[in-house]
């Protein structure tokens, strides 16, 4: 992104964060994060302290699996405290979820005070995390809840605890709009990736989209939650789409090579994850760009893992592509 255009004297690209072996990738989302922040207040507490965690997702990228309906951890959260705060009296301690803005977060957990019952709170959990539980049967099946007292001295108040649960349930979070021409590609999405309760409560919303405006208008509505909610909002790390460009002698000569190659067909991709090649082209318009890389599973998930075969071949691949040019 520091990149200066005149540093850039290349017209042709490959880029070597994308692929399948026999893929390459022709276009990719831009996008950008909104980050929400409040001072986190705390009061002296002296209620009886409990603990939630919800883990066992599947998680996975951001782009990739956003239109899988995998759960968000950090939403589903917020949705199970808020049943608690409905019907007891409720302060949160802490909110802690997530760690990386390209990944669905798998676990969270949070702290939180409660005159009520432990047994009259875990019934209220038990219940929504039965009806959470039916409603991933089929894409994450694996979902846990964890209930148990614990201890901590300080809450937000009443007022703070619910407006960052109403926050957290407002966010649009998951798939917007899916492409009229491309079976199967997501164009615009928002995660609910990050929350963190230190200083400040924090949170991290990463928004993609394939054009500009879809970005432009997800960030308006979290600008908008943010001022209801008394969040501040700041827009961090954005990046350009990448487009289709429809002739590109770069990539006829990738597709001979792999032809020779493999006796296969080259794929054309169109991906919702972000890539570099966005910044590229947006400082060169008439820069050809090819991605290529080996096979890869679970990406941005802890059993995230490389084909180390397929790396071998890739490696021949790049080597005789490049001979070809």
């Amino acid at each position: 992104m520091a990149l200066k255009k005149e540093q850039l004297h290349a017209n042709r690209m490959i880029n070597l964060d994308d692929g399948g072996e026999t893929a390459t990738c022709i276009s990719s989302a831009g996008g950008m994060n909104v980050i929400f922040t409040r001072p986190n207040l705390q009061v002296p507490m002296q209620e009886k302290a409990y603990r939630l965690d919800v883990k066992g997702l599947k998680g996975g990228h951001s782009g990739g699996e956003i239109d899988k309906e995998r759960g968000n951890a950090n939403r589903l959260l917020a949705r199970i405290l808020y049943a608690v705060n409905a019907k007891f009296d409720m302060q949160l301690h802490m909110m802690d979820g997530g760690d990386k803005d390209n990944a669905i977060p798998r676990e969270a957990s949070a702290v939180f005070f409660s005159d009520a019952p432990f047994i009259k709170l875990e019934k209220t959990v038990q219940e929504m995390t039965a009806l959470i539980k039916k409603e991933l049967e089929f894409s994450d099946a694996n979902m846990e809840v964890a209930f148990y007292e614990t201890s901590a001295k300080t809450a937000m108040s009443i007022e703070d605890s619910e407006n960052l649960l109403k926050l957290m349930l407002s966010v649009p979070d998951g798939l917007h709009h899916h492409s009229m021409s491309i079976e199967g590609l997501s164009t615009a999405s928002s995660n609910l990736a990050v929350i963190h309760c230190d200083e400040e409560v924090m949170l991290n919303v990463s928004l993609r989209g394939a054009l500009e405006s879809y970005v432009d208008d997800l960030a308006i509505t979290m600008d908008i939650l943010a001022e209801a909610f008394g969040f501040e909002t700041k827009h961090e790390a954005r990046y350009p789409a990448w487009s289709y460009d429809e002739k590109s002698e770069l990539r006829e000569v990738m597709k001979r090579v792999c032809k020779d190659i493999y006796g296969k067909e080259l794929t054309l991709l169109a991906v919702h994850g972000g890539l570099e090649c966005g910044v590229f082209k947006a400082l060169n318009p008439n820069m050809e760009i090819v991605t290529m890389g080996p096979l890869m599973e679970d990406i941005h998930t802890p059993q995230e893992r490389l084909d180390m075969d397929s790396f071998d071949r890739t490696y021949i691949f790049l080597k005789i592509f490049l001979e070809n040019l």
